[in-house]
């Protein structure tokens, strides 16, 4: 995994030192990375919820006429200014001639950094600004550490939050501590917390790192080392 993907997972204390702003959630019922609990949208009292236009394709009728036009059982076809159409009963949305159920958001419905809000009864994927949308995943429109000017000793962190953020930070090595290499295969960096040469979860370090972090960062151990507030390995 690039270091560029596996910043996002801990980027959580400098975004929010600089950006102010916490990852977009999903609008529905639980899509990925996206706000909870979202809603329906076109419903109404009556208990139809959406009507699409379709045109009846039966043998022997015309755009006019609703024969064959069942609206899957869910639905109402009407004649309304010459073609046939589908009003389908709350939870159901048109499909040309049919009335199929509404999605929901789940947590496979958008991917990295997009949220999910049912439109018309159809799970619809959208990014944050500067990003746009590639498939279901949200990626940056421009690279922001493009203009850093980054120094050779410094690292640039392209994106935090799913926000763009190009910080320019202290790179670090922590690569002699045998408990931070890169893997989790460990689970060491659950907690987003290690301490050079220490046990497992436990504080403070007994080594020091070959280029440690300033007082209070700690290195993530990616391929492009760098420091970050609270997390990532912390030096004697």
């Amino acid at each position: 995994m690039s270091s560029v993907a596996r910043s996002s997972i801990f980027v959580g204390s400098l975004a929010g030192a600089l950006l102010g702003c916490t990852q977009p959630t999903t609008v529905g019922s639980g899509g990925s990375g996206g706000h909870g609990g979202g809603s329906t949208t076109g419903s109404s009292s009556s208990s139809q919820t959406s009507s699409t236009s379709v045109t009846a394709t039966s043998t022997g009728t015309g755009p006019t006429s609703c024969a064959g036009v069942t609206c899957s059982g869910h639905g109402t076809c009407s004649v309304l200014m010459g073609q046939a159409t589908c009003t389908c009963l709350m939870g159901y949305h048109s499909t040309g001639a049919d009335c199929v159920v509404d999605d929901k958001c789940t947590a496979t419905s958008c991917g990295n950094c997009a949220s999910c809000d049912v439109v018309g009864g159809v799970a619809t994927c959208s990014c944050p600004q500067g990003y746009a949308l590639s498939g279901k995943d949200c990626i940056m429109t421009s690279d922001p550490c493009a203009t850093a000017n980054c120094s050779a000793t410094e690292y640039c962190v392209p994106e935090a939050h799913c926000q763009p953020l190009g910080a320019c930070v202290p790179r670090c090595d922590c690569s002699n501590c045998p408990n931070c290499d890169a893997n989790n295969l460990d689970h060491k960096w659950d907690d987003m917390q290690e301490y050079c040469g220490a046990a497992i979860n436990t504080s403070p370090a007994t080594m020091a790192c070959a280029n440690p972090c300033p007082a209070g960062q700690g290195c993530l151990p990616y391929a492009e080392q760098f420091c970050w507030p609270l997390e990532g390995c912390f030096s004697l």
